[in-house]
This record gives structure tokens, C-alpha cells and sequence, in this order.
């Protein structure tokens, strides 16, 4: 992924096969969101724009005072635009955005939270730690039940 080449980090697993006691496949996989917008400043807006780039998303980032660090994503590649200013509330209307990732507080915070909230259309998750997966990606779950088709059917039969 572009993203974690771009950030010096390892690639983050997409995909994984889980242990079946019964002999079933399991398998969990992640596919980035796509478009998230972050909002707010410092050093908490550099680490959420970080982690939505490293699994895979696109990154809209709004904010005053914009870190040179994230320029410098921007320049080396990463798929992140920079809006220097302020998102405002009441002009939401038609925004294509698939996650928010919230990086301060107060009354303009939450006014945002609510204007989002509020839109029709898909539910759109907020993100306020780097450390939040599943704000940044969708995961997908897979159950397939071998037994009836050869799997380990000993176990099946076990009584305690």
C-alpha cells in the first residue's frame, strides 16, 4: 500500500486465516474505507492522518495552521489534500466522505459531529485515535462450515 511505503511503516495485514476448531474456514480481511476527512490541528491531526493513510484511505485534511509535516506527505505522494480553514456545518450538503477523523474538541467539534450525524446516506464513523482500526477500515468476516464435506467430524462426535 502506498501508504505505509510513503510512512516507512510494515503493510499492514488485510487479510488473515483464523484457526477452526471443527475443521471450518474462517478468515477476516480489512478494505480501507476510502475518503476521510480530518479536521482539528497538531500532533493529534498528523497521527490520524497517518493511520487512515496506512490502511489505505484517501485523506481530505481541514485545519488551521496545517503541520508542515503532512505538506511533506503530500509532496512525497500520499494521497492527502489540505484545506487551510474551517469546515462549516450548514455546507455539508453533497460532502462523498466515509469516515471523519476528529483530532481536538469544543463547541466546533461538536457542532460538525452533529451537522455529519445529521446527513442522509450511509453512516459515516468518527475516528478519534490512530489507534481505532475500525474507523479506518471495513471488516469483513468469512465462515465457511467444512464438516458435513470432510472435515474433522471426530471432533463432532466427542461427548464431554
Amino acid at each position: 500500500m502506498i501508504g505505509a511505503q510513503i510512512l516507512g511503516a510494515d503493510e499492514p495485514q488485510m487479510a488473515k486465516e483464523l484457526p477452526g476448531p471443527t475443521g471450518e474456514f474462517n478468515r477476516i480481511s480489512y478494505s480501507p474505507r476510502g475518503r476521510i476527512l480530518a479536521v482539528g490541528g497538531g500532533n493529534d491531526l498528523i497521527e490520524l492522518s497517518q493511520a487512515a493513510l496506512l490502511w489505505g484511505n484517501r485523506v481530505v485534511v481541514v485545519g488551521t495552521s496545517l503541520p508542515s509535516e503532512l505538506a511533506r506527505l503530500r509532496a512525497s505522494g500520499a494521497p492527502i489534500s489540505l484545506i487551510e480553514g474551517a469546515v462549516d456545518p450548514e455546507k455539508l450538503d453533497g460532502l462523498a466522505i466515509d469516515g471523519v477523523a476528529l483530532a481536538g474538541q469544543g463547541e466546533g467539534i461538536a457542532q460538525l459531529r452533529r451537522a455529519i450525524a445529521a446527513l442522509d446516506g450511509p453512516i459515516v464513523s468518527f475516528v478519534t485515535s490512530p489507534n481505532d482500526v475500525a474507523g479506518f477500515v471495513h471488516e469483513r468476516a468469512v465462515c465457511i462450515d467444512t464438516t458435513a464435506a470432510g472435515g474433522n467430524a471426530s471432533l463432532l462426535a466427542q461427548t464431554s
